[in-house]
């Protein structure tokens, strides 16, 4: 193991100091080398001229390296932050654009919504009026059925024959317009208005302002 000394301090003068003048800045510092160490700063020595001279480039390149390390890793850092940023703007526009879609896609199903809304505001409507109108027809038809039943109660289902001197029904009548309307009689003695010279009895059974719905024949 070899050894040596580098000597830097600083020596203050004595008396006044020139204005143009510098302190002389010495200090020491002690290396120990291995003897490969100690060949290699020989041989720089002598490409340098002193040892004091090989050290000095060699702090400088070591300062240029550092920097030029420094350097690197900031460009890298540099690189990587707009990589970063160039995603994240990326990322920021996809989402955008996305919550854009979805707006739209909010704002139709909105307007969907409102539409099934209103239709079913309608039907509700349609449907209030049917159940009136089915509520109304019904008691039309309610009304309608109780009058027919009345009417049907009161409809002549036997009349009196003078010829026979006794109800006919309904199956042995018959019918002929007469008198702006129509008279009925007993089809059994033909139409007779009167009674003949021979003391037959008039068939005649009533008269009808109309004919019956199917006539009797």
């Amino acid at each position: 193991m070899a050894a040596f000394l580098i000597e830097t301090s600083a020596e203050k003068p004595s008396g006044p100091m020139p204005r143009s003048a510098e302190p002389r800045y010495r200090r020491r510092v002690v290396l120990e080398l291995t003897p490969d160490e100690s060949e290699v700063l020989d041989r720089l020595a002598e490409q340098h001229g002193t040892i004091r001279g090989a050290v000095l480039v060699g702090l400088r390149e070591l300062e240029v390296k550092r920097s030029a390390e420094l350097e690197a890793q900031a460009r890298d850092l540099a690189d990587r932050l707009a990589t970063t940023q160039q995603a994240a703007q990326v990322d920021h526009d996809r989402t955008a654009a996305e919550l854009a879609a979805l707006t739209e896609q909010l704002v139709a199903s909105r307007a969907a919504l409102k539409a099934v809304k209103a239709e079913a505001r309608e039907a509700r409507a349609d449907l209030r009026a049917a159940k009136a109108t089915l509520s109304a027809q019904t008691s039309a038809r309610k009304t309608a059925e109780t009058a027919r039943q009345a009417a049907q109660a009161r409809l002549v289902r036997h009349a009196y024959c003078a010829a026979c001197d006794k109800l006919v029904p309904e199956a042995a009548w018959a019918e002929q317009p007469w008198r702006n309307g129509y008279a009925t009689y007993h089809k059994e003695h033909g139409f007779r208005e009167k009674g003949s010279f021979l003391g037959q009895p008039a068939s005649l059974l009533f008269w009808r302002g109309r004919g019956i719905e199917g006539g009797h024949q």
